[in-house]
């Protein structure tokens, strides 16, 4: 991963390799940046998939002998990421496989929540579940939450009854993405239970 600065949200271990701007000479579209992540990585740069959401990082990337993914930051500028060997309109639209990694896992546990965001005309939307069973209204009451995101591409439906299969699947996902110890740690967290203890 290439960043000058990375949140502190628990992503940081996942990466093998993270390389500042300010660890080299010259900034992209120099390739510098990316024969530097090979080095580390100690990976021949024809062998590396470079993900990318600006035309200079495109063309380091390109420079650098490696594969190229964007995922344009520009709005209705795709036509302008056309040296990249795919261009998709968000992340969610990414299959490793097809570059010969593994797979995404079907669920991912996120540390944050993640906003509705807009790339390229593409929207991605939250559909937000509360899987606690309220036995009175809540309303206008002070709800404390862990929340749990599950990713996954956006879908067409041939029928209502295979959407609502669908979003009951999601909710099963989440709820078991709530055992994980990135969550269930939080049974007990005292801000919490006296949320829990008021309703």
């Amino acid at each position: 991963m290439l960043c000058p600065s990375f949140p502190s949200i628990g992503w940081k271990e996942s990466f093998s390799v993270i390389i500042g701007g300010d660890e080299v000479t010259a900034g992209k579209p120099s390739p510098e940046i990316f024969f530097e992540a090979a080095k580390r990585l100690n990976i021949d740069p024809p062998k590396c998939l470079v993900i990318e959401d600006s035309i200079p990082g495109v063309t380091a990337g390109k420079a650098a002998g490696m594969e190229v993914v964007a995922v344009p930051s520009l709005p209705k500028q795709s036509h302008l990421y056309t040296s990249a060997d795919e261009v998709i309109n968000s992340l969610l639209d990414l299959r490793p496989e097809k570059w010969g990694l593994p797979p995404f896992e079907d669920c991912k546990a996120l540390s944050q929540f993640l906003p509705n965001y807009s790339k390229a005309d593409s929207i991605a939307p939250i559909e937000p579940w509360l899987l606690h069973d309220f036995d009175d209204d809540f309303y206008g009451e002070d709800l404390r939450l862990a929340i749990v995101g599950y990713i996954r591409p956006e879908a067409n439906f041939p029928s209502l009854e295979t959407l609502i299969e669908k979003i009951h699947e999601d909710r099963r996902i989440a709820e078991t993405a709530l055992e994980l110890p990135l969550y269930s740690k939080y049974r007990e967290d005292p801000y919490l239970k006296s949320s829990l203890n008021q309703i």
